[in-house]
């Protein structure tokens, strides 16, 4: 079944701070941003802003299961929050989707925004003459198919197998990658000891 997204999550903004965001050790809430985020990863949770919120409550802290999407630059790829492991908000930068787990899982949905025929409705909708960015109406229209449960399952574990494939794959590039500069360096090392 084919449906929209608005009918399936909710779709909301980051949270609203009226000024930069002040580092605050002994604050209330982390907060993402996106320069915390990798698409491949997620929030590196230990690097994050801690700092005091102030304004609406309650406020919008993040939740487990949440989708956090990027809405500036043109790279809109969604980051699953499996586990959020203490308060935190998400910066403006971000649409934060929060699924309705009675009809998709939200594993499910992250991986279908980021391919695809969503990904395709992304590049014809954004807006923007200085910067590219996503519109809240345009992300609630954006498109998602809802099978039942158990292929919903299967294309989240699915893709959360070949993540972790990647995740070797690009540790082994690494590991090549140094290998081959330790050996260039012990050959200028070598050559020194000669000269």
């Amino acid at each position: 079944m084919n449906t929209l997204l608005s009918q399936i999550a909710e779709v909301r903004p980051g949270f609203p701070f009226r000024s930069s965001i002040i580092e605050d050790v002994a604050g209330d809430a982390l907060v993402v941003q996106l320069k915390d985020v990798s698409r491949e990863s997620g929030p590196d949770w230990t690097t994050l802003t801690r700092t005091r919120l102030s304004g609406r409550r309650p406020f919008p802290f993040l939740q487990d299961g949440d989708i956090l999407l990027p809405i500036r630059g043109g790279n809109y790829f969604a980051v699953h929050l499996a586990a959020v492991p203490e308060p935190a908000v998400a910066g403006l930068h971000f649409f934060v989707l929060r699924a309705d787990k009675k009809h998709i899982l939200p594993a499910f949905l992250a991986w279908q925004l980021n391919y695809g025929p969503a990904q395709e409705y992304f590049k014809q909708v954004q807006a923007g003459s200085v910067q590219l960015g996503l519109r809240r109406t345009d992300v609630e229209q954006a498109p998602v198919a809802v099978p039942p449960f158990e292929q919903q399952a299967r294309f989240a574990a699915l893709a959360a197998n070949i993540r972790r494939q990647q995740d070797i794959f690009r540790q082994q590039i690494a590991n090549a990658d140094r290998l081959l500069h330790g050996l260039a360096a012990s050959l200028h090392g070598q050559k020194r000891k000669n000269v």
